[in-house]
């Protein structure tokens, strides 16, 4: 195995990726959350 930049880089790219995935799937679990909680006391509201 050949231990040349490009190669690690590779390798630590995709983890950085799925962190940052997971940190946007996390705020948009909230966010949807939220609507719903908000649309749930409109509904009350109709």
């Amino acid at each position: 195995m050949s231990k040349n930049p490009s190669g690690k880089n590779r390798e630590t790219v995709p983890i950085k990726d799925n962190f940052e995935l997971e940190v946007l799937q996390a705020q948009y679990k909230e966010l949807k959350e939220k609507l719903c909680k908000k649309a749930d006391t409109s509904y009350h509201h109709l």
